[in-house]
């Protein structure tokens, strides 16, 4: 059987060291599993090898998935953003992962913000953040009264 983890040291290892160790334990368990279901087939049957492509695509979609769905941390309609994930291009799924963690400083309170699949299908990302009013920028009711006065005297 193959060992995977000398398969990244070897040949993959360049192309696994741009991505995060999550994105290369989902790659590498991907492969375990791809082998592992070669094997079971049966003594004597070939198994046909399966294209590298094939495997970088099968594992940018399921652990580029898991990261945005914890990432987002607004779990409902899984299923549905699971689709609308597989349609994204590489750069836009970059782009979305990106875009998160702004996103949840502008809306911390996860009942505002957006369910996951508005945010898939309307590709929200590429909105502007616009940062939320905190009650220490609203003046006091005291500096209210102030400026009020103040007014008054200027006029």
């Amino acid at each position: 059987m193959i060992d995977i983890d000398k398969a990244f040291e070897g040949r993959w290892r360049i192309k696994a060291e741009s991505h995060s160790e999550a994105w290369i334990k989902g790659v590498k368990d991907l492969c375990r599993e791809f082998f592992t279901a070669g094997i079971l087939l049966g003594e004597g049957e070939h198994v046909p090898p399966i294209p590298m492509s094939a495997i970088e695509n099968a594992a940018s979609e399921i652990v580029g998935f898991e990261i945005f769905w914890n990432q987002y941390d607004k779990k409902v309609g899984r299923p549905k953003c699971e689709k609308l994930w597989s349609k994204l291009t590489l750069e836009e799924r970059k782009m979305c992962l990106d875009y998160i963690p702004l996103y949840k400083q502008a809306q911390p309170d996860k009942q505002y913000r957006k369910n996951p699949e508005t945010f898939l299908r309307n590709k929200s990302w590429n909105d502007e953040i616009i940062p939320r009013n905190n009650a220490t920028d609203k003046p006091t009711i005291e500096q209210q009264r102030l400026s009020k006065l103040a007014d008054i005297l200027a006029g």
